[in-house]
């Protein structure tokens, strides 16, 4: 019978040894990665211009399909008339 006591406080010993390195672990990982303010506000910069210049591509594109489904209709509608 001590022999079982003897196992099952050692998977739990180790149990818990692991459980508190994880910890350890992502307390460390959570204290690298702490970014100053001034490094956040530069990168949010850095988001704010890259979304505006994705919103006028955007419209430059969409723009662009117009001219094409126009040209395309044009191109189609010319193909029926005989010269």
């Amino acid at each position: 019978m001590s022999i079982v006591a003897l196992i099952v406080g050692g998977l739990i010993s180790i149990s818990v040894i692991a459980v508190v390195g994880d910890v350890i672990k992502s307390i460390m990982a959570r204290k690298t990665l702490a970014v100053p303010d001034s490094e956040l506000r530069e990168l949010k910069a850095k988001i704010e211009l890259l979304e505006s210049r994705l919103d006028e591509r955007d419209a430059s594109v969409a723009k662009l399909q117009d001219e094409l489904h126009f040209v395309t209709r044009m191109l189609e509608d010319g193909r029926g008339r005989p010269s």
